[in-house]
């Protein structure tokens, strides 16, 4: 297992560098101390490809002060970009400047570019000058491990952790390594979920890129449950609109609604690569004044995965879904869903699925109506981060092919989606994306006028959605939700827009 960069340590260690002053500093011009004020103010916020440009800037307003080369290094330094800093605080070291995290910051670069024995010589100098800071203790362990020296990473590693126990998320990952190169596989994975379930940069990037355990040994806790409670406005209540609308579900009235969400699954190992996961799912909707489209719906399901290699993974699903409708049994989904996912690169997870439904219908329609049928779905997800950034994002595309026993539902569906996650400092993160769809209908349909000149019905939906949501507790979150769909159709019927604000709190055990 290879350590990535380090942006994960971000203001905790630019905020002691920063406070610390130079021994040496010349007179700087007015100009230069401003933009280094910028650049200090970007980097203490994370900020740190604005603070190098402001660096830059004030390098270039005075040559003579050489303050913003060495915050130049420091940001480089959070970056990744090693070499790039080690070449600028070994320049200004050499001209006698001497900043009090210079040995820090030169001994993070040469732990960034794998030279471990003159990296522990300049943190151990800075551990002796400046003792008990928790990086340099991790930084050490992590020089000490590229050196096969496990015992002693263990005992740094160990040492960070306590000295601040902020950390131990990305000391869970490095001690991931450190299991690895020991061959203990178990206590390896129990490491990754232990980082992975943590509420900091590194647990959330695990989440984003790991998504769910691809094989039964990365699973610490088999028992996961999860509730949300929310309430909202909706300006056009369909039944179900999850499904497919007929024109007297269409409501084109708006009323206020609660939902409540339980989930439950149950992981069990079959194997080190095979586990097996049941779960349920309910939601509930309760509307204000139009109790016509208040709705219970139950999904169960059954999961096997297969981890084939760290790069390849196997699932398939078994799942059914039931929903009643104002009271009324509505929908029966049967579905199966194999799906292959890939993880080619360490920062983004693409999946192929295909999934095969059954769609059973309780409603009493004429047979023109009837929303009966199979459908066969086709889709590909790809999940990314951004670099070592605080943003990620997921990309879809996917095929439906839908064949009812009514007329006017048979169709082909192409469709794709795109969404945006930033992840504040604070544990705040805002979500936001879009969604289009085109439908294109096999048949003439039975609403279209004027009577005897039916044509087949074309629809076109986009959907654009956002959320931002933050901490409440550790196991408490609050959300905002908005969304909004605009269905564009031939037939007036199926011609609208529906619009969507909830706000709520949520919590995982």
């Amino acid at each position: 297992m290879r350590i990535g960069k380090h942006r994960g340590l971000r203001t905790s260690v630019v905020a002691v560098a920063l406070s610390l002053s130079f021994s040496t500093t010349p007179y700087a011009s007015p100009q230069s101390e401003r933009l280094t004020a910028q650049g200090i103010a970007h980097l203490e916020a994370g900020r740190y490809r604005e603070a190098i440009e402001a660096f830059n800037g004030a390098v270039k307003a005075d040559a003579k002060d050489l303050r913003p080369v060495f915050f130049q290094g420091v940001a480089l330094n959070r970056l990744g970009a090693y070499r790039e800093a080690l070449a600028l605080l070994a320049r200004i070291e050499k001209r006698d400047v001497r900043h009090s995290d210079m040995d820090f910051e030169i001994g993070w670069s040469l732990m960034g570019l794998r030279r471990p024995h003159e990296c522990i010589q300049r943190l151990e100098r800075f551990e002796k000058a400046q003792p008990g800071r928790a990086q340099t203790s991790e930084f050490i362990g992590r020089c000490h491990l590229l050196l096969g020296e496990l015992e002693k990473a263990e005992a740094a590693f160990a040492e960070a952790a306590r000295r601040d126990p902020r950390l131990q998320s990305t000391i869970d990952l490095a001690m991931a390594a450190v299991e690895q190169a020991r061959n203990r596989p178990d206590a390896m994975r129990q490491r990754l979920e232990s980082a992975g379930r943590a509420d900091t940069q590194t647990g959330r990037a695990l989440r984003e890129l790991i998504g769910p355990p691809p094989a039964a040994g990365l699973v610490a806790k088999p028992l996961r449950m999860g509730i949300t409670f929310s309430g909202g406005y909706n300006d056009n209540a369909i039944g179900l609109g999850s499904t497919i609308p007929l024109p007297a579900d269409i409501s084109r009235k708006g009323t206020y609604f609660v939902r409540g969400t339980l989930n439950a699954s149950y992981t069990h190992a079959f194997a080190e690569n095979t586990a097996g996961v049941l779960g349920y799912a309910l939601l509930v909707d309760r509307y204000d004044d139009l109790h016509a489209v208040d709705l219970n719906d139950v999904f169960v399901y059954g999961d096997i995965v297969h981890r084939v290699s760290d790069t390849v993974g196997l699932s398939f699903r078994l799942s059914n879904e039931f929903t009643t409708l104002a009271g009324e049994r509505f929908r029966n989904l049967v579905t199966a869903r194999p799906a292959v996912s890939l993880k080619l690169t360490p920062r983004s997870v693409t999946e192929f699925a295909y999934a095969f439904a059954k769609n059973d219908y309780m409603d009493n329609v004429p047979i023109v109506f009837s929303r009966d049928g199979d459908s066969s779905t086709a889709t590909v997800t790809h999940l990314f981060q951004v670099g070592d950034t605080r943003w990620s994002g997921a990309l879809s595309a996917s095929h439906t092919r839908y064949r009812a026993e009514g007329n006017d539902f048979t169709f082909d569906a192409y469709g794709g989606t795109a969404s945006i996650r930033y992840d504040f400092t604070n544990r705040v993160s805002a979500v936001a994306g879009f969604g289009y769809t085109e439908y294109d209908y096999a048949n003439a349909n039975s609403v279209a006028p004027p009577a005897g000149f039916a044509f087949a019905r074309d629809d076109e939906q986009l959907l654009l959605f956002a959320q931002v949501a933050g901490p409440l507790s550790d196991a408490w979150r609050w959300f905002i939700q908005a969304q909004r769909i605009r269905n564009h159709s031939n037939i007036a019927f199926y011609d609208f827009t529906q619009n969507t604000v909830s706000v709520g709190v949520a919590a995982d055990f």
